[in-house]
């Protein structure tokens, strides 16, 4: 491992929390009874997304978890936060929304754009009710949103650029570090001209 990159959540602890999470949204959700939708934010919440349903799959097999996917812009290719954050694809035409609890799955929540638009884009496909599941909340002072994650893997981390499960470092180079199974922070100083390291999610 490049040496500006430091770990913070390993592979057993980022496995651990996986489990919980799924224990806590299958209880949450009557073991499936709800026929909740996820919402997977394209592309860093699929690591995230297949672990979590292959661990909810293994503890209950009778919730039969129903995946959809959306892609979402927040940054441009040298990592740099955009104004507002866009939704790039939809949901599928064939996937049903209205009247069901949705769940929304991201890796990380900073500022909480991204997932404040998708939430109001659920909302207006007619989505009962709208949640948030994430793998890591950060300590961000002043969020300038009001979304706030309902099922947390990690929460309170450090407010840095954060690579592994889903979050790349492509100022460094497009998609590094994405597929990772931990989780590493950059330290400030390195390789960080390009980027903004309080980015708006």
């Amino acid at each position: 491992m490049i040496e500006k990159y430091k770990l913070l959540y390993d592979h057993e602890q980022v496995q651990q929390r996986i489990g919980q999470l799924a224990s806590e949204i299958t209880a949450h959700y009557d073991g499936g009874d709800e026929r909740p939708l996820f919402v997977s934010l394209l592309r860093g919440a699929v690591p995230f997304t297949s672990h979590l349903m292959t661990e909810i799959a293994r503890q209950a097999p009778d919730f039969h978890p129903e995946v959809d996917y959306m892609t979402t812009s927040r940054y441009s290719d040298r990592a740099i936060a955009k104004e507002k954050a866009e939704i790039v694809m939809g949901l599928s035409p064939d996937t049903e929304v209205e009247n069901r609890p949705t769940v929304i799955i991201d890796d990380v929540l900073d500022m909480g754009e991204t997932a404040e638009t998708v939430r109001k884009y659920l909302y207006d496909l007619g989505a009962l009710s709208v949640k948030l599941a994430v793998l890591v909340n950060k300590d961000v002072p002043n969020r300038s949103s009001s979304v706030e994650a309902d099922f947390v893997g990690f929460d309170n981390a450090p407010n840095q650029w954060l690579v592994g499960m889903g979050m790349d470092d492509s100022a460094h180079k497009k998609e590094a570090r994405r597929w990772d199974s931990q989780i590493w922070t950059i330290e400030p100083g390195q390789d960080t001209h390009d980027r903004i390291l309080e980015p708006a999610e």
